[in-house]
């Protein structure tokens, strides 16, 4: 299978290297002796499509989900490339068997979050976690598509983003973006009590 190689702290692709045997990955690692963390991920040879694109899903943690395509292509046209959930289910059939897809894929999703969270409790070198302070998270998550060899859909974590850039989420998913900040409020200062501000 081919791989991908991916410093941990980069973001929009830079440093991704690819490579298919073991020596060129330590090759690649060699070259590279200032970096000190990396991702490594088998390449999705199979992803679902979603007219005719690939894309990937991101997971506010803290928040509601969305599936979004970003490009830098000064063509973006944020209606075509920016999907809720909901969004795919039509796209994939808009009947009960895309929407029990979508709700697999979704279940997947908490799955793997818990997953990573569980991993990373008492992990301070990569998530440090202070008392009385919370940080939102950006997860990216693909789908690869197994349906032709009977397998379904499996669902991919490709990586975690922290301090997500809402800003550049586009008007379409203004909603969901302030659900995130609305239901992060609620979960972090909804148990204080606060004295009544008089004017």
């Amino acid at each position: 299978p081919c791989w991908i190689l991916k410093p941990s702290a980069s973001n929009r692709g830079a440093g991704i290297k690819v490579f298919w045997v073991y020596e060129q990955l330590k090759d690649e690692l060699m070259e590279e002796p200032g970096v000190r963390e990396w991702v490594v991920s088998r390449y999705i040879e199979k992803p679902l499509l979603l007219g005719r694109r690939k894309f990937h899903i991101r997971a506010y943690v803290l928040a509601v989900g969305a599936a979004c395509y970003q490009s830098s292509d000064p063509n973006f046209l944020e209606d075509s490339c920016v999907l809720t959930m909901d969004d795919i289910v039509k796209e994939l059939g808009g009947d009960e068997v895309a929407r029990g897809m979508v709700d697999g894929v979704v279940r997947d999703m908490h799955d793997i979050t818990k997953d990573l969270w569980t991993a990373f409790k008492g992990e301070f070198g990569v998530y440090a976690p202070l008392p009385g302070c919370w940080e939102h998270y950006g997860l990216d998550f693909m789908i690869e598509d197994n349906r032709d060899k009977g397998e379904g859909l499996r669902t991919v974590l490709l990586e975690v983003n922290p301090g997500p850039d809402f800003k550049q989420s586009g008007e379409k998913l203004r909603g969901i973006v302030r659900g995130v900040m609305e239901e992060t409020v609620d979960l972090v200062f909804g148990g204080l009590e606060f004295d009544k501000v008089k004017n």
